[in-house]
């Protein structure tokens, strides 16, 4: 190595080092394309640049007997590189990631895996958040695993500080994700999954979907109230966040169900419904119109006639009028809310498999053979073979109970759907759709308020869905926010004080003493 040549084989020795693991990361993230060629090209080129400008140092390091030793190191240097490169190729080629949270926190649920797997049209999603922003990231972690299931979706993320005028262009005054489809557009402030699949359902649905939920016989309020246990509100949340519009309809003063109803729900009522009311829900369903009839056990009325039970026995379904017992499947050790982690194989019950649903209170369902003309009934949900129905409502305010000759034996079915119409209907075929269910409470405010962690509210909106021809949507629904916040009590506050600040570190204090006395 001469003087003059020193400072230029140095030099290239250290370009040569640059291009060669430039190479290694580019192979890993682009592949053999042309940026790697180059680099590698450039790389051996500067290499042999410097064996041509330092031949003696290159051949006593070849020869001599440093290259023994210093072999081992080339050749371990070159296995981490070439296991890095893999490594780093591989994760470009087959993506993968594992959701690591207790409760899958960051894992899209399946209701929205499916949205995404039968959207047919190209969706644009672009987040209005400045780099240093941690709501934009967790955004950006977010949608990745959206454009990562479909490819209709595609994310970008715009500065608004940076890029002004864009962000005026598109009316935003702070973070948000845009969410556009042709014409249609969607603005959410909220980073979580419920808000960005709901958004998608309204981006997609082609025309708006009503829910219509009856009143006027003391029937759960979706909308909420002090009565009846706070209603049906958690309900119609949720029905909202699916794309639907909720409203009330008091058959008695419109004398017609709306012909823009998707589907009718008559939830509980504890008055009877007239007889021109019947009138109107009859023809309603023979027309082709889809309903979901939840009937609480007449407890406190035993002996009044309930008119919507001879409705429902015109399509193969008769509620009793008992207390379903379940001692061998129910929560909290209580017979009366009979309890299940099975189910039918149908649409309803899809993705519930192995879930917890419950009801407090349910009546049996029987299910009457032959079934009428042209309609198919299914039991969807059936209790344990130790159950029956209690007929001695006066013995269940003390649970003084007992399955006697009176009462149906199980297993007993509490929910069912009800079909009629062709598999391939022609234009304007009736395609009548029915859910019964002998409980109402189960998906009441107060019961999904006290237990969490049941699948009852996944079972009323799969119901609501099929019963809407909306099958995409049904399925586990998006998971909230897990909010693992530690409340601690005064005294236990103070004991954590105590103990980190000043009992911990006497302790190590001590310990030393003790060492340093014994060693002294």
């Amino acid at each position: 190595m001469t003087a003059f040549s020193r400072p230029y084989s140095v030099f290239a020795a250290g370009l040569a080092a640059l291009a060669l693991a430039a190479t290694v990361i580019l192979f890993g993230v682009r592949g053999w394309d042309t940026y790697t060629q180059v680099a590698l090209a450039a790389g051996l080129a500067l290499l042999a640049i410097f064996i041509i400008l330092e031949p003696g140092w290159t051949r006593e390091r070849l020869t001599g007997r440093s290259a023994k030793y210093g072999s081992n190191a080339v050749v371990l240097t070159l296995a981490v590189a070439a296991i890095l490169g893999s490594g780093a190729f591989l994760s470009q080629r087959y993506n993968k990631r594992w959701d690591l949270t207790a409760n899958q926190q960051f894992s899209l649920s399946e209701q929205t895996i499916a949205i995404l797997q039968n959207l047919k049209q190209p969706i644009q999603a672009v987040g209005y958040y400045q780099p240093s922003d941690d709501t934009g990231q967790r955004a950006s972690d977010l949608m990745k695993e959206y454009t990562s299931r479909s490819s209709q979706i595609t994310y970008e993320v715009v500065d608004p500080v940076t890029r002004p005028q864009a962000a005026r262009q598109a009316g935003i005054t702070g973070p948000s994700i845009v969410l556009t489809s042709g014409d249609k557009r969607q603005t959410i402030i909220s980073t979580d999954e419920q808000s960005i699949t709901s958004a998608l359902i309204k981006l997609t649905q082609d025309k708006e979907r009503v829910i219509y939920f009856t009143t006027g016989h003391q029937e759960f309020d979706p909308k909420g109230g002090t009565g009846r246990n706070d209603g049906y509100s958690i309900v119609n949340q949720y029905l909202l966040r699916d794309g639907y519009k909720v409203v009330t309809v008091n058959l008695a003063i419109s004398n017609t169900i709306p012909t823009d109803a998707t589907a009718l729900v008559i939830a509980s009522p504890q008055k009877p419904f007239s007889d021109a009311e019947v009138k109107l829900v009859r023809d309603y369903l023979k027309q082709g119109g889809k309903a979901a009839i939840l009937l609480d056990p007449p407890i406190n009325n035993a002996t009044q006639p309930e008119p919507l039970i001879g409705l429902l026995a015109e399509w193969g379904v008769r509620p009793r009028v008992d207390v379903i017992a379940d001692p061998q499947q129910s929560i909290a050790g209580n017979p009366l809310t009979p309890a299940t982690t099975q189910y039918s194989m149908t649409t309803v019950t899809n993705g519930l498999e192995n879930a917890l649903t419950f009801f407090p209170g349910a009546r049996s369902l029987e299910i009457l053979q032959p079934a009428p003309d042209g309609v198919l009934v299914t039991p969807l949900i059936q209790t344990s073979a130790s159950s029956w129905g209690e007929t001695d409502f006066n013995g269940l305010r003390t649970l003084q109970i007992r399955a006697d000759g009176n009462d149906a034996r199980g297993p007993l079915t509490i929910v069912a759907s009800v079909e009629k119409g062709s598999a391939n209907p022609t234009p304007g075929e009736p395609q009548t759709r029915l859910l019964v269910a002998g409980n109402a409470s189960f998906v009441a405010d107060n019961i999904l308020q006290q237990v969490q962690g049941s699948a009852n509210l996944d079972l009323f909106l799969n119901g609501v869905n099929w019963l809407a021809q909306s099958e995409d949507l049904i399925g586990i629904r998006p998971k909230p926010a897990d909010d693992r916040r530690v409340t601690l009590t005064t005294d236990q506050s103070r004991w954590l004080l105590l103990s980190s600040v000043f009992i911990l570190p006497a302790l190590v204090f001590l310990y030393g003493a003790g060492v340093w006395w014994r060693r002294r």
